[in-house]
């Protein structure tokens, strides 16, 4: 779709795109060729540009993508097998750091987001445990981390079963790239009660 604004006055002019909702801008001036790159960056805003007597300017685009998501359960892992299996509840009030490299050192350490378990607002009455992030850049590199809530004391084994939607992720989970308008439904962190202590009293 290309629109045109006709009949300008020369003079120095700045463009503003505005996002649907669901979008995002991609980065701009990106691969050195302007008349393919999006131009429009924080803001939507581009650079200040100036158009002569006469001149037609057709290199001012936008790019847009839909924006991503990620998220799923805290859960008891009351036999410690690493599966979200039948009957076992999430845990409401665990903290979820959301990761990626923002500030370009090659480490994903930086918070983008933080969360804490609650309710799943489609399922409140029987679904505990649930977070979710939205509004995520596509293409990005993330990670999610999990802090143990008081009174869980150990982690539950890592991936098992090969069923990533029930299995446990453990306190960092490995690196997610999103695509386009993508929701990822499967990182989990499955906890339980170490009574190992206690039985040795």
């Amino acid at each position: 779709m290309v629109d045109d604004f006709e009949d300008l006055t020369p003079g120095e002019y700045i463009i503003k795109f505005i996002t649907p909702d669901g979008f995002t801008l991609t980065e701009a001036n990106v691969g050195g060729d302007d008349t393919i790159d999006s131009d429009a960056g924080p803001g939507g805003l581009t650079g200040c540009f100036v158009l002569d007597s006469g001149e037609y300017d057709p290199t001012w685009d936008a790019g847009l993508v839909q924006a991503a998501g990620l998220g799923d359960f805290v859960f008891e892992d009351t036999n410690a097998n690493g599966i979200q299996d039948a009957g076992e509840m999430g845990i409401n009030g665990a903290t979820v750091t959301l990761l990626a490299d923002t500030d370009g050192d090659g480490e994903i350490d930086d918070v983008v987001a933080t969360t804490t378990t609650g309710d799943d607002p489609d399922t409140p009455e029987t679904e505990q445990g649930y977070y979710e992030f939205t509004g995520l850049a596509p293409g990005v590199e993330y990670q999610v981390q999990f802090t143990t809530p008081d009174g869980f004391d150990a982690v539950s084994p890592r991936q098992e079963g090969g069923d990533s939607a029930i299995d446990s992720d453990g306190l960092l989970s490995d690196v997610v790239v999103l695509e386009s308008g993508e929701f990822d439904p499967t990182l989990d962190s499955g906890l339980y009660h170490d009574t190992t202590d206690s039985e040795r009293d």
